[in-house]
């Protein structure tokens, strides 16, 4: 699913510019950041349903499991209800602030609008999850999302501005509702919505276990929301679109190795059930370096090519957040690096400290970003972004997560993380000193110079941050792929 928005992305977003223009490209950019913050009305109930489904389930409780997906249901009709309400009453106050006029004030209403259709939908999702039918909630994601792309498409080639693709989005959001009800009936045996059995000692256990969800969800929204909002009040709307772009290829990145590094939370999860510390902490700082490897390849390519990705990407000039670009790659690989270190805090059940060092990261982001928008523009809002990123991540968390693991800093780091860091620092300051952006000038190229980049990326790794034994069984590994298979007698 991730591979699938992630091409939707880069094939539409070019198309999506060019049709709608700086300024009103902007606003669609912006569009996302302010619906986003509608999600804190959900207060983490998803979460909850996610984790009291699968618990009652095992247990054969299926009265209980109907109960807490009904009362889910329930609140969730309540804040859909409100988050349309919200976002009909006040669009024009919200458009007016950013100076975007009638048309970006429909906008909003309509995206509020498919918000709150959403809502039932993210409980069917969550209920469906919670019986691990993650194959049939990819399946109706990726025809969401198909269906999104398709719908804008259309847009673009019957040349209709921001008001339908909004329609569009209602219309997607309908799909998504219909599929999660299908696949609800179909997937959830045993469970059913019924409403008289509704009742409050459901919703304050799920009230109190989204709390830190909630927090957290605040967290995301100040760090990588807020500057978009920054960037559209204080420096213009047409800034958006470009600040967009390089907020958008960084997001990707860092939805990439969240996907890998997820997989390992339940692991944790399971070891901490066990008691086995001495295996925690080996699969910890054996993952925390393989993160950091992978994040450092890609933060390498972003820091040398990726100017001219986005040149040939979108078409057009690039030059004025080029800067923005390359503090915001280096801000998510901090982050990254220390990635695994969230997913270990919520496989031990320290979400509480997670969503408290969130909370600072994010309003930290918000002061600095909006004190140096003024004076630097979209370089200091990148700034304000990515050093309380830095100091948060690789300080504060660090520490933390090395005194609950029972190691010292100094040996996290060592093992981990500097060496992986060194050789993307070394690699991407010899390919500036080159000027080898300059020669990736097409698309053909492009790959080359990517190609030639990703093997002395590898090459040096290898040599540098990979242990002995780990060196040993890629060998191996690689024995094994290049042996012929046998022949077929």
């Amino acid at each position: 699913m991730l591979c699938v928005n992630i091409i939707i992305g880069l094939l539409l977003t070019p198309a999506i510019a060019k049709h709608l223009q700086d300024r009103r490209f902007g606003m669609w950019m912006l569009i996302s950041s302010i619906v986003g913050y509608f999600g804190l009305l959900r207060l983490g109930f998803g979460t909850g349903v996610l984790r009291y489904v699968p618990v009652y389930r095992s247990k054969g409780d299926m009265n209980r499991v109907s109960s807490i997906i009904s009362t889910a249901m329930v609140f969730y009709l309540i804040v859909g209800i409100l988050i349309f309400s919200v976002s009909w009453f006040f669009s024009d106050f919200i458009s007016n602030f950013f100076g975007g006029g009638q048309e970006f004030s429909r906008l909003i209403a309509l995206l509020g609008l498919a918000a709150a259709i959403e809502c039932p939908f993210l409980l069917f999702d969550s209920a469906i999850r919670g019986y691990e039918g993650f194959v049939y909630v990819n399946l109706v994601a990726v025809i969401s999302a198909v269906t999104r792309a398709l719908g804008l498409v259309t847009c673009i080639i019957l040349g209709w501005g921001l008001v339908a693709m909004g329609w569009t989005l209602v219309f997607v959001s309908l799909v998504a509702l219909a599929g999660g009800w299908i696949v609800f009936t179909i997937c959830c045996k045993g469970a059913a919505i019924r409403f008289n059995t509704v009742n409050f000692s459901d919703l304050k256990m799920l009230f109190f276990f989204g709390l830190a969800i909630v927090l957290a969800g605040v967290a995301d929204l100040l760090t990588y929301s807020t500057p978009r909002m920054i960037v559209g009040k204080v420096i213009s709307l047409e800034a958006v679109g470009l600040f967009g772009v390089a907020a958008l290829l960084v997001g990707n990145y860092r939805s990439t190795v969240y996907a890998i590094t997820r997989v390992f939370m339940p692991r944790f999860s399971y070891l901490s059930g066990r008691d086995a510390d001495q295996d925690i902490r080996r699969l910890f700082l054996k993952g925390t370096r393989f993160a950091t490897v992978f994040a450092g390849l890609v933060a390498t390519g972003i820091w040398t090519v990726g100017p001219s990705f986005v040149r040939l990407w979108m078409d057009k000039d690039f030059s004025p957040a080029v800067p923005a670009l390359m503090i915001l790659t280096g801000g998510a690989f901090v982050l990254l690096s220390h990635r695994m270190s969230i997913d270990l805090l919520y496989g031990l059940g320290r979400q509480n400290y997670i969503a408290t060092i969130g909370v600072i990261e994010g309003f930290a982001v918000v002061v600095l970003s909006l004190l140096l928008s003024f004076k630097y523009g979209l370089s200091g809002v990148a700034l304000g972004v990515a050093v309380p990123m830095i100091i948060v991540r690789a300080i504060l968390q660090a520490k933390y997560v090395c005194r609950i693991i029972n190691v010292s800093v100094w040996h996290f780091y060592s093992k981990c993380i500097l060496r992986p860091w060194l050789v993307s620092i070394v690699i991407a300051v010899s390919m500036y000193l080159l000027g080898a952006g300059k020669y990736a000038d097409g698309w053909i190229s492009l790959f080359v110079v990517s190609s030639l980049i990703m093997f002395l990326y590898a090459v040096s790794t290898y040599t540098v941050a990979v242990e002995s034994s780990e060196k040993k069984q890629i060998r191996l590994w690689l024995l094994r792929l290049l042996q012929p298979a046998p022949a077929n007698r």
